[in-house]
C-alpha cells in the first residue's frame, strides 16, 4: 500500500523552463485526491523552500518539502523545519573565498531561503550553495570541492557555455532525506514510491519501494527504475498517480 509519494520537481513534476510555469486544474485535482485518501505527497528538490511560494495552489496538498537535495525538510502545514544538515562553516567560508578569487557566481540556501549573495548569511546555517561558472572550468571547480573533507557536490547542469553545481554537506542526499522523513513519520519505506529524471534522484531510487522514471529522464535513471511514465510535458507524474494509485482511467 502506497503511503507516501516522493517527486523531484524540475523536469519531473513541472517543466519549469517552458511557457507553463504553473499547476493546472487537473494537476491540482490529482493532488487533492491523494490528500483525501490520506496519501502524503512530498516534493524532493534541489531548490529552496521559499521558491515554492509562487505555487500556492498546490501547497495545501503537499505534506512536506525535502529541499536543497535532502538537507532541509519543511513541514508545509505546520510551517516549520523538522530536519537540517548544514555545510561545515569553515569549509563554506573557504568555498566562498575560492568563488571570489575566481569570480564565479554563488547562491546560498539558508534556513529554507535562497540568497543571491552572502549578505546576512550565517556561515554555520547554510544547507546548500549553488555555484555557477564557465563550463571550461568544471574540472577546476569539482577538483576543489573534492578537496574539501566534509562537503560534496551533485546535480551538475551543463548549458552551452556555463555550468552550475549544487554543494552540500557530504552526508546529504535525497535518499537520506527520504529515509529521515519515513523514520520521523514511522512509515515503512517499502510503502513509498518516487518519481525522478536526473542524477541527483538516484539516491532515492535506490531506497524507496518503487521508483518511476520519466520518459525524459537520463539513461542512468531509466536503468535504475522499477517502472516508467510519460514525459513531464505530457503530465507523466500526474497521469501515473491518477491511473496506478488512484485507479482512474
Amino acid at each position: 500500500m502506497v503511503r507516501v509519494i516522493f517527486s523531484d520537481f524540475d523536469e519531473t513534476l513541472l517543466d519549469y523552463h517552458s511557457d507553463k510555469n504553473y499547476f493546472d486544474d487537473y494537476q491540482v485535482s490529482v493532488l487533492k485526491k491523494l490528500r483525501d485518501r490520506d496519501i502524503k505527497f512530498v516534493i524532493v528538490t534541489g531548490r529552496s523552500v521559499n521558491f515554492f511560494d509562487k505555487f500556492s495552489n498546490i501547497l495545501p496538498y503537499v505534506s512536506y518539502i525535502i529541499s536543497s537535495n535532502g538537507s532541509y525538510i519543511y513541514d508545509v502545514k505546520e510551517k516549520n523545519c523538522i530536519y537540517s544538515k548544514y555545510i561545515i562553516g569553515k569549509e563554506l567560508l573557504d568555498l566562498n573565498n575560492f568563488i571570489d578569487i575566481n569570480k564565479y557566481n554563488i547562491f546560498y540556501n539558508s534556513k529554507g531561503i535562497q540568497y543571491k549573495d552572502s549578505m546576512g548569511i550565517d556561515y554555520n546555517y547554510c544547507e546548500q550553495a549553488i555555484v555557477s561558472f564557465k563550463v571550461n572550468d568544471i574540472d577546476k571547480v569539482l577538483g576543489y570541492i573534492d578537496g574539501l573533507e566534509y562537503t560534496t557536490y551533485s546535480n551538475i547542469c551543463k548549458h552551452s557555455d556555463s555550468c552550475t553545481v549544487d554543494i552540500n554537506n557530504y552526508k546529504v542526499s535525497k535518499g537520506n532525506g527520504i529515509r529521515y522523513l519515513c523514520d520521523y513519520l514511522d512509515i515503512d519505506i517499502s510503502n513509498t514510491i518516487c518519481f525522478g529524471d536526473s542524477d541527483n534522484d538516484l539516491s532515492m531510487f535506490k531506497i524507496v519501494g518503487k521508483s518511476i522514471a520519466m520518459d525524459n529522464a537520463i539513461d542512468e535513471i531509466k536503468k535504475s527504475a522499477d517502472d516508467f511514465t510519460v514525459s513531464v510535458d505530457d503530465n507523466g507524474v500526474f497521469k501515473y498517480i491518477d491511473k496506478e494509485i488512484l485507479g482512474g482511467k
